[in-house]
């Protein structure tokens, strides 16, 4: 009989750090982040499925804000396609796109431990903004980082002002509250890896109320 074990982790030891017993009679088979033409198909037979349309900027919105993770993707195209449908619509336009990113956030922020403390960070630090957007994509394309890949993330990333070392490691140490880190080293992971999307969601619109808002600046 032979098991197919699934879930949302950095890496096996992530996954099984309940049962590490487990280890020796596994066979791990890693599978990164999707390319954004195999989540925008991904994304349309979702909406076959449902028998709703998609609009061209609605469906790179989605695409883009799910950053390679298909469960991002199905999460914003389900709560974008029921926006949709409250509107007696059948065609998700990006105005119910972006309603939807807002009510897939509301939904993670709802029983995320570490949303409140995301948006604390967030909004108390804009002199950080940039290199904590250049975390949350590194945190979702590759899981773990140190300063030197936020450094190299930040000479990669088009219209990015690329940081110093000095203010990299500002930046880690500004979300270290966020952060897990791995054995002891320089190198760190989200606690909560469902985190990075939902970051970029937040820096967009910092208008979503998930009544943290007043709390910290009380």
């Amino acid at each position: 009989m032979h098991l197919t074990v699934v879930g949302i982790a950095s890496d096996v030891d992530d996954l099984i750090s309940g049962h590490s017993s487990l280890r020796r009679h596994l066979v791990a088979v890693q599978i990164g982040p999707m390319g954004g033409e195999a989540l925008t198909e991904l994304l349309m037979k979702c909406a076959a499925s449902a028998r709703i349309e998609i609009d061209e900027r609605a469906r790179r919105l989605l695409v883009m804000s799910a950053l390679g993770s298909p469960y991002h993707l199905r999460l914003f195209g389900f709560y974008s396609a029921i926006t949709a449908m409250k509107q007696a619509k059948r065609t998700i336009d990006v105005q119910a796109a972006q309603e939807g990113l807002r009510e897939a956030y509301r939904e993670w922020g709802s029983v995320a431990q570490l949303a409140e403390t995301m948006e604390r960070i967030m909004r108390t630090a804009p002199e950080n903004a940039q290199g904590l957007l250049i975390l949350a994509f590194i945190g979702a394309y590759v899981g773990r980082f140190d300063a030197d890949k936020l450094l190299s993330g930040s000479m990669a990333m088009d219209n990015a002002r690329t940081l110093s070392i000095s203010e990299a490691n500002g930046v880690i140490a500004g979300a270290l509250p966020l952060l897990s880190r791995i054995a002891n080293s320089e190198v760190f992971m989200f606690t909560d890896t469902l985190m990075p999307q939902f970051m970029i969601i937040f820096e967009r619109d910092k208008d979503i109320d998930l009544g943290f808002k007043d709390k910290n600046t009380a």
